[in-house]
């Protein structure tokens, strides 16, 4: 980390890294990037060496201020907050599903634990878990999983169609046993049917 520091001695242009920096990075509107410890060192070592590049952070701090004072809903901690998943037409019937079995504890784990193909539908459901489990935002996007599940004519589904949520629970169900027989799927269909 020290050679990082020594070497922002030799950078010409500090305000355009401070720049890029700041509004790339850390203070990125668009995406989330998890800032380091390191980076943060970077940063403030950017600005202990130029101090007038407070006058550009400033602005960005009094919004982000701003956006707090005014917007409860998003808060950065370390408290894990519920998320949505984003409805990509008609597909509210998986959502629900999704969020349904995501909520099961041992379901989830047995999930997160197993090994799947990267080109199969159980990879992307898969991803879909850890993106509930731990992507920084109100919501997430299932659409790589709703490219490839196919539905019981072994087509992919119409997004914009409404289907039974019933229908794809079972069909869900059937094929995560073919996939992980192992994860008991009737013993968690008994431990919450009903409830």
């Amino acid at each position: 980390m020290n050679s990082v520091v020594n070497k922002i001695k030799e950078i010409p242009d500090m305000k355009k890294l401070f720049n890029f920096l700041s509004k790339q990075i850390i203070f990125n509107s668009y995406k989330y990037y998890a800032p380091t410890s390191e980076l943060f060192s970077v940063f403030l070592n950017i600005i202990e060496r130029d101090r007038s590049l407070i006058n550009d952070l400033s602005p960005i701090l009094a919004q982000c201020k701003k956006y707090i004072q005014t917007e409860n809903k998003y808060e950065l901690n370390e408290n894990k907050k519920n998320k949505g998943i984003k409805n990509m037409g008609a597909t509210c019937y998986i959502n629900a599903i999704i969020q349904q079995l995501f909520h099961i504890k041992e379901f989830r784990e047995q999930i997160l634990a197993s090994e799947f193909d990267e080109k199969d539908w159980s990879y992307e459901f898969q991803y879909a878990f850890v993106k509930l489990l731990l992507f920084p935002a109100r919501y997430i996007d299932i659409s790589n999983f709703l490219n490839c599940w196919e539905g019981y004519d072994n087509k992919i589904i119409d997004v914009h169609q409404q289907q039974d949520a019933v229908e794809f629970l079972q069909l869900l169900l059937d094929r995560l046993d073919q996939k992980i027989p192992k994860i008991s799927i009737f013993e968690v269909q008994g431990r919450y049917a009903g409830r």
